[in-house]
């Protein structure tokens, strides 16, 4: 297993093999929570290659998991003023439980430390009840709701979950 950084400057076939990525495990996945329509309107918005480009560029950091240069996940995030926000968090149904998520987490949780921030913080679908449950097992707490409005007919109704460092760079 292998996890590696997307590098903004040579992006290369990245894009379209984390936008192919995305669509296999969000249908698989998010179909039964919110609806068809739902997951195809939010794959063309937030999910597509063009999207993912977009989003590198505007500071996005993406990390991509292979098995035998098989994709097995990917993550992206953010750096804000007061915490890292874990965006993206995906891992195909076939290597769940193989530790990529703590991987994944372990290097978010590096640059959240680097950059000497308290919290990493992620929305998950309140209907998502494997994920939360997961989320929780990796030390992410429930913070708050909240609902979004995406467009198209279209509301994330989530719950904000938060992870807190033990000892946050610049604590006593």
């Amino acid at each position: 297993m292998r996890i590696r950084e997307v590098d903004p400057d040579h992006l290369g076939e990245d894009l379209s093999t984390i936008a192919d990525l995305a669509a296999e495990i969000w249908m698989e996945h998010y179909v039964p929570l919110v609806g068809r329509p739902q997951v195809v309107y939010m794959l063309e918005r937030f999910q597509s290659a063009e999207q993912i480009g977009l989003d590198i560029s505007s500071g996005y950091r993406y990390w991509l998991a292979e098995a035998d240069h098989v994709p097995t996940g990917y993550a992206a995030a953010r750096r804000e003023p007061q915490r890292i926000y874990l965006s993206k968090f995906y891992v195909h149904r076939s290597y769940r439980g193989q530790g990529i998520a703590r991987d994944f987490l372990a290097l978010v949780d590096q640059w959240r430390e680097a950059a000497q921030l308290g919290t990493i913080e992620l929305s998950v679908n309140k209907s998502n009840l494997g994920s939360i449950a997961a989320y929780q097992r990796l030390g992410f707490d429930v913070a708050g709701e909240v609902v979004t409005d995406i467009g198209g007919g279209f509301v994330m109704d989530d719950y904000l979950m938060r992870r807190t460092a033990k000892n946050p760079a610049g604590s006593v």
